[in-house]
């Protein structure tokens, strides 16, 4: 490996972690308000997300039952 490759990669992973630095900052502006709505609607969508997995379990051991008949 070349040193002009590895500080490639470096300087990629650098700028990768500068800017999810600045997307955390960018948030960090939001009043309570609009933060307390985004956090219900992110329980909402949690919430989805855990229904439909228990759904998605049940179908995948009914369908593993029938295929053992």
């Amino acid at each position: 490996m070349s040193h002009e490759t590895l500080r490639n990669w470096v300087r990629k992973q650098e700028q990768q972690a500068s800017g999810a630095g600045s997307a955390v900052q960018a948030g960090a502006g939001l009043s309570m308000a609009d933060k307390d709505a985004e956090i219900a609607q992110l329980r909402a969508e949690v919430a989805e997300l855990r229904q439909e997995k228990e759904i998605l379990r049940k179908a995948a051991a009914y369908f593993a039952k029938e295929m053992g008949r």
